[in-house]
């Protein structure tokens, strides 16, 4: 026997109450010996909840996270899955109506890959729920609802993330995109007699067709100038073996970068480019102190000063260079 029964036996003998009669031991406690222990025959409810969190770290905490910590399981309730998918599903409609107004192509494509994330764990776990385990029969209409919410949110994140319409995507057909005006073949408005049955059609009427394009396209611009930069050089070894070396390498990287990052609007990921190529020279090309003077690149030999000065301005010119490209390349979260 389990000591809990004759904690309970003993306490109808030691503290009278009229509820300590004899339905108590008949009913209760003795049909409890069923070689078990007694918690195990008390009825819990059909759920499964955590312990309710302390004042001190309900502050700390969403109010969904509340709403599903502090429910309290009871007899006939409904179990912890059906709540865990409303708890879920008011999550998801929170998400929808902070992206509910948002305007064409505004949502980032990182947002975008967690919210249908997000949507997808949520179909898979409702997928998994048990519709025999929901004595109320309800479990249909939440899971119409969540569908709904899901449907509705999918087409929410592919309008906020896809591009403005252009002349390719406004839905038309293949056919109609064949023509000789899609293609720009027209050289005249000239209509037929039937359309003076539409008189606002002249308004719309450019005879001269290829003066007002020429007049809208404007004159022609000369194409952008690009120099091209090389930031490799495989004559020069990857780390300076002397100093002559050294300033050749720094003295090269430093003129390349100049050159991308005055090409900025001409050469794409340029920043980046001029980042990576300055945090390679100050790390790899230039060989780091050593604390024994016989192999330390720059104690080993005697240095002249006008080969110093010269270092020295290179590598402030390339520590310069490296905080204006960081301070250009774009902010995203592919960079963390």
């Amino acid at each position: 026997m389990d000591s809990s029964f004759w904690v309970l036996l003993f306490r109808m003998q030691v503290y009278p109450d009229k509820r300590n009669n004899a339905s108590l031991l008949y009913q209760k406690l003795l049909p409890a010996l069923n070689s078990r222990p007694l918690w195990s025959n008390l009825d819990l409810g059909p759920a499964e909840y955590l312990e309710v969190p302390d004042a001190i770290s309900c502050a700390n905490y969403h109010f969904l996270a509340k709403l599903a910590l502090t429910t309290i399981p009871t007899s006939g309730a409904r179990p912890s899955k059906y709540s865990s998918l409303m708890v879920m599903n008011a999550a998801v409609d929170l998400a929808y109506r902070n992206i509910e107004d948002a305007m064409p192509g505004s949502m980032d494509p990182e947002d975008t890959r967690i919210l249908k994330l997000t949507g997808r764990n949520l179909a898979s776990y409702a997928s998994t729920l048990d519709p025999n385990t929901i004595a109320d029969n309800t479990l249909g209409a939440a899971l119409s609802s969540t569908w709904d919410l899901l449907d509705r949110v999918l087409k929410k994140i592919n309008y906020s993330s896809s591009k403005p319409m252009d002349q390719h995507s406004h839905g038309m057909s293949a056919a109609a995109l064949s023509d000789s005006f899609a293609r720009g073949a027209v050289s005249s408005f000239d209509v037929q007699s039937s359309a003076t049955y539409f008189p606002f059609l002249g308004r719309f009427r450019r005879d001269n067709y290829d003066a007002v394009v020429n007049d809208l396209m404007g004159e022609q611009r000369p194409d952008p100038i690009l120099i091209p930069a090389v930031l490799t050089d495989e004559t020069m070894p990857c780390v300076a073996t002397d100093y002559q070396s050294a300033s050749s390498s720094l003295q090269r990287i430093c003129h390349a970068c100049s050159l991308l990052l005055h090409q900025v609007q001409l050469v794409k990921n340029a920043p980046a480019f001029v980042a990576s190529a300055a945090q390679y020279a100050l790390t790899v090309t230039l060989p780091m102190p050593h604390l024994d003077p016989k192999h330390c690149f720059w104690r080993k030999n005697p240095m002249r000063r006008e080969t110093q000065l010269n270092l020295l301005f290179l590598i402030r010119r390339m520590c310069r260079i490296y905080s204006a490209a960081t301070t250009c390349v774009q902010q995203s979260r592919g960079l963390i």
